[in-house]
């Protein structure tokens, strides 16, 4: 039967009050209000929260397998020449040390422990676990490479490849410039690939 639109076609009896959970009229597509649908809302994450989540993620995995090595004590170039110009930073902010020789490294490393030295104190399990923040910001970096290059499963293989690599995994609480020149290497190539040729320059000078 056909459905009239006209006020006054309507019945003289009186229709039941619709229920509350069925406001909308059966026949309102044919009366030309059309029902209406609540729409999902989608909460877009921007890409620099999601690789801000990444790095924590990452740099907590990390710190849970390196756990029984955050506290070992220095040895090889790391007491030789990495912590006493570190020292020598966090002490008297000396850029070219005075209590070991001299040979020629940039500072950048020993500036950056002597900071966090000065935030959480100085001991072995706060420069092994400075350490294993750049480490985490490696991992991090090669894993926006590949986003760029492949895809995100490539992506992610080759990060978690290169955490669990031995010579990676060895060097992740260590004291040795090898774990920056990766990092600012990586995200060199990441600025030369986006086409930021200032962010290249100076990443690639550090």
């Amino acid at each position: 039967r056909a459905v009239s639109c006209n006020q006054n076609s309507r019945p003289r009896k009186q229709r039941q009050a619709p229920a509350a959970g069925n406001l909308i009229p059966k026949n309102s597509r044919l009366c030309g209000a059309p029902a209406t649908r609540q729409s999902a809302k989608v909460v877009i994450v921007p890409a620099r929260f999601r690789m801000l989540a990444t790095l924590a993620a990452v740099f907590a995995g990390l710190a849970v397998f390196h756990f029984p090595f955050l506290s070992l004590p220095y040895f090889w170039d790391e007491a030789g020449y990495y912590i006493p110009a570190a020292l020598d930073i966090y002490n008297g902010w000396l850029l070219v040390p005075e209590s070991t020789l001299p040979i020629g490294h940039t500072p950048l490393l020993m500036i950056y422990l002597a900071l966090a030295w000065k935030l959480f104190g100085f001991s072995p399990l706060v420069t092994r676990t400075a350490m294993v923040s750049i480490a985490a910001a490696t991992v991090t970096a090669t894993y926006a490479l590949g986003r760029r290059v492949t895809g995100r499963e490539p992506a992610v293989w080759a990060a978690l490849l290169l955490a669990l690599s031995p010579m990676f995994f060895a060097q992740s609480t260590m004291v040795f410039l090898d774990l920056p020149a990766a990092l600012f290497t990586t995200l060199a190539v990441i600025a030369l690939l986006d086409g930021r040729m200032l962010m290249f320059a100076v990443v690639a000078s550090l």
